[in-house]
């Protein structure tokens, strides 16, 4: 999901962050149907919901790691406060790391990034160039579907829905790391043939086997 936030900074200037605004709070509730990291609130609905009744309520936040092209990863936590009847968010930029100098460099500006969630922690993906990660996005679905194209040439495969080659780009991704470790993998593309309903049914489209050098079953992914 596409979000808006700004680059800010408060506590008299000592603290530099993303401001979440409450628009963008208000979409991110539509997919964040999951736990705070207290437990205290089951979703940011749930949160968003208790503020109503006008009582003062604990934030909710969540685990979040921030990505940008060519940058490591930066673990932080995304916290949605109450203020007054409704919402402020903030993610804290640890010092010493290229987010905070990010920031120091754009203050004052808002941009698009994209939001990935999932159960224990998020993903937040910043853009490189611009004001905006689509151009970013388009660039490595282009590549992803070309690389994915020819795999299914090689490998004697249909080409998956658009939705699912992000999947299957990952699932020869992952082949190729565990061959190099020195195991033998075989991998079968399930989703379009797969016999077995339980995988049919669900859609899923990763079966890989991996075995040791003496062909003795070791895992599947």
């Amino acid at each position: 999901m596409l979000v808006r936030m700004g680059c800010k900074k408060w506590t008299r200037g000592t603290q530099l962050g993303l401001r979440i605004y409450t628009d963008t709070i208000n979409r991110l509730a539509t997919i964040l149907n999951y736990p705070s990291n207290d437990n205290v609130w089951s979703s940011l609905t749930d949160f968003i919901k208790a503020l109503k009744y006008g009582k003062t309520i604990c934030p909710y936040s969540r685990d979040l790691l921030l990505i940008s092209q060519g940058k490591q990863g930066i673990m932080c936590t995304m916290t949605i406060a109450q203020h007054g009847r409704t919402t402020q968010g903030y993610i804290t930029a640890p010092h010493n790391t290229w987010l905070y100098r990010y920031i120091y460099s754009h203050i004052g500006r808002d941009y698009e990034l994209e939001y990935v969630q999932s159960y224990k922690s998020d993903l937040l993906v910043i853009p490189r160039h611009g004001d905006t990660i689509q151009p970013e996005l388009k660039n490595d679905l282009k590549r992803i579907n070309k690389q994915v194209s020819q795999y299914c040439v090689t490998n004697r495969l249909f080409m998956p829905p658009n939705r699912l080659e992000i999947g299957l780009y990952y699932e020869s991704k992952e082949k190729e790391y565990l061959e190099s470790q020195g195991l033998v993998v075989s991998h079968r593309y399930t989703y379009l043939n797969s016999k077995e309903t339980s995988l049919f049914s669900r859609v899923i489209s990763c079966d890989i086997d991996v075995l040791d050098v003496s062909k003795r079953f070791l895992k599947f992914v």
